[in-house]
């Protein structure tokens, strides 16, 4: 039998050890969240604004590398935010953020206090009259919200998790906010990075990817002839937002791309007349136009410089997986339509303007000139605007010493962005009606304006009052774009149903998990530039263009309605390369490259439409020796940032109750306390029992 001394010394450490653990809560800053904590929940239905860093440093929001923490704290009314604000003991705080309050001021406010962990912005009931986190400029009215560098996680919660929020929000309340004890928390996990890096610094530590994608562009009804001058309709085809999965874009982004779909369109039937033309109608619909214009400078920077490696039908350097683009000539392009924020999606559209890129260049005054009389013809004001264009494809053509041309940019707007488009890049740019009869009747005046042109002392077999854009074409589009991307058209396109394009699209949902079935529009945010870079059975290295699904449409759709007057080769395909393996010595498609043969519909076509690899002209890619893309910034003499965006996992968002040390101090005195007070109490039953018949010592 163990000595009495012993005996009670391993009884007073087991009831030392029960009253510990009963009473201690760790500090989250020592041990994180843990799932047993009492008020433990965690879910991911939410949007997460994401960090991008450029050659001047980065912008937008994330965590620290193990996660941010904070206590709850509500700011739903202006006396809310007076009382944080001033209120200088309310350190490490998650703000509870209203909707109205979620602007570049108030979180410029927030940010200053250097008492925020953490934002949770509550979702708006209903749209504003106007707000715009763009970049303020000339024509923007932004606020600037989207280029802030936010140093703490900023989230948009989804409205069913308000309620949980809120609850938790009052019990801090009725606590008192400046109570140590059991506060609900909040911890959000989103690293994004250092909120010092810079483009370079997250190559070096290979961190991050270009932003970009995939432009489309190519000749109507023919190959590109690089001995023709050109007419060149263009738009952009991304737009942003704080929240990148909720890039709608109706009006920024839609309403360009369904107004040259439409006009795309509309030649389709007059193919054979535009070839025989003495000039050629190019289309380009460029990508990542919201990031230094990328896409655009990417193209004129590329068919200016050329190829300076050929093999086997391929561009080398810079890597391209078809060489039509080298025939272009930038000295033939006679003008330039940029098309812009034409949908009147927000506002009313009384007129559309003509900005002239050089009101001394004869062709963009006549350029203009035709617009505003082919917009007659179907009873569309068409006006001079007033101010000079603002950044679109156009500018990159007019940067290049070899393009003499006119240009026009071709909008709703006159003055300012806002005039047509109030919620200009927000996440509630989202159509809620449709404006189907104006986007047919813009169609077909760039249609018609493309054509008279394009023919010139000529007198066509057509005049351009032949050509109009179909009603039905431009109300599908414009469903498909503004409203459900899973639709009809869309699926009829890539041989596939509805559904499969819906589970195909949440792919590009990178931050939330949305519930299945949900109908969404296409998001216009640029994304990442990600091709298949990979080295062939003859050792030689490939890059091959890997679309977004919008890509992907846009290109099978200009594709369909612009191919050269040639028969379809009969046999199915997946992609182009099944096309170009299997006919590539059995078709010619006029006398283009091999290249041209497309697979459209799960048919191979002849094709003059192409992608071309959207990504900085100040980036130099190479690919590894194992077939992995590398990236290095060029000193090349174009001005222009280079934009990347760090890797990242899923966000999480975690609540909790939390203590502070002292607290947890307290509670071990207390434990200590206790458990010396059971000491003295077992020593005196056990001197008033030990001499019991039953020696109860």
């Amino acid at each position: 039998m163990k000595p009495k001394s012993t005996q009670l010394g391993i009884l007073v450490f087991l009831v030392y050890a029960v009253t510990v653990s009963f009473c201690q809560v760790e500090p989250v800053e020592h041990i994180g969240v843990e799932e047993s904590n009492p008020a433990y929940q965690t879910f991911t239905d939410f949007f997460a604004c994401k960090r991008l860093v450029s050659t001047e440093g980065p912008i937008g929001c994330g965590s620290e590398r193990d996660g941010s923490r904070g206590k709850l704290f509500g700011i739903l009314s202006n006396a809310d935010l007076e009382g944080f604000l001033e209120n200088n003991a309310l350190t490490e705080r998650a703000i509870y953020l209203d909707s109205t309050f979620f602007n570049a001021s108030i979180v410029s406010s927030l940010i200053d206090t250097n008492r925020v962990s953490a934002l949770l912005v509550k979702p708006a009931g209903s749209a504003p009259a106007s707000f715009s986190p763009a970049p303020v400029s000339t024509f923007s009215a932004g606020d600037g919200l989207s280029s802030l560098l936010i140093p703490f996680p900023v989230i948009l919660l989804s409205p069913n998790r308000t309620e949980a929020i809120e609850s938790r929000i009052q019990s801090n309340i009725e606590r008192g906010y400046e109570d140590k004890t059991w506060q609900h928390a909040v911890e959000i996990d989103f690293y994004n990075g250092k909120t010092t890096a810079d483009s370079q610094f997250c190559l070096d530590n290979d961190r991050c990817d270009p932003l970009g994608g995939e432009s489309i562009w190519g000749a109507i009804g023919d190959v590109v002839r690089e001995d023709k001058g050109s007419v060149m309709i263009t738009t952009h085809i991304d737009s942003n937002a704080v929240f990148h999965d909720l890039t709608f874009g109706a009006a920024s982004a839609a309403s360009g791309i369904i107004a040259v779909l439409g006009a795309v369109n509309a030649l389709e039937p007059h193919r054979a007349e535009l070839a025989g033309l003495n000039r050629q109608i190019l289309v380009g619909l460029f990508q990542g136009e919201q990031w230094e214009r990328l896409g655009s400078r990417r193209f004129v920077f590329d068919v200016s410089n050329g190829c300076a490696l050929e093999k086997d039908g391929k561009c080398k350097s810079p890597y391209a997986s078809t060489l039509e683009w080298t025939r272009v000539n930038l000295s033939n392009i006679n003008d330039v339509v940029a098309v812009d924020q034409v949908g009147g999606y927000f506002a009313n559209v009384a007129s559309l303007y003509t900005h002239v890129s050089d009101s001394s260049n004869l062709r963009s005054g006549t350029l203009a000139a035709e617009l505003q009389a082919q917009g007659g013809t179907v009873g569309l004001s068409v006006s001079p605007g007033q101010q000079s264009p603002p950044p679109s494809p156009l500018s990159s053509f007019l940067e290049s010493d070899l393009f003499s041309g006119g240009g026009v940019v071709f909008s709703a707007y006159n003055k300012s962005f806002d005039e047509v488009n109030p919620l200009y890049q927000s996440r509630f740019e989202k159509a809620s009606t449709n404006v189907t009869a104006q986007l047919r009747d813009i169609a077909t005046v760039i249609a018609r304006t493309a054509f008279t042109r394009a023919s010139e002392g000529q007198t066509p077999g057509i005049s351009a009052l032949d050509i109009e854009a179909d009603f039905e074409t431009i109300r599908q589009l414009e469903f498909c774009l503004t409203v459900d991307f899973a639709c009809d058209l869309v699926a009829e396109y890539f041989n596939t149903t509805t559904e499969v394009v819906r589970g195909a699209q949440s792919s590009d949902i990178k931050t939330n998990r949305r519930p299945d079935g949900e109908a969404l529009p296409p998001l216009f945010y640029t994304s990442i530039f990600t091709p298949q870079t990979r080295i062939t059975s003859n050792k030689e290295k490939e890059s091959i263009p890997s679309p977004t699904l919008l890509e992907s449409f846009i290109r099978v759709f200009v594709a369909d309605n612009s191919k050269p007057v040639q028969p379809t080769v009969e046999g199915t395909c997946r992609s182009d390369s099944d096309c170009i393996n299997n006919f590539q010595g059995v078709v010619t498609c006029n006398d283009t490259f091999p290249t041209s043969l497309a697979c459209v519909r799960r048919k191979c076509i002849c094709s003059s439409i192409h992608f071309h690899h959207a990504y900085s002209p100040s980036l130099l890619m190479d690919i590894d020796d194992s077939g992995v893309a590398e990236y290095e910034i060029l000193q090349n003499g174009v001005d222009t940032l280079v934009w990347l965006e760090p890797r990242y996992e899923l966000p999480n968002l975690k609540l909790f109750q939390m203590s502070d040390n002292r607290t947890s101090v307290q509670m071990m005195i207390l434990a200590a306390l206790f458990t010396l007070s059971t000491y003295v109490l077992l020593s005196v039953l056990i001197s008033r029992l030990k001499n019991t018949k039953y020696h109860l010592d």
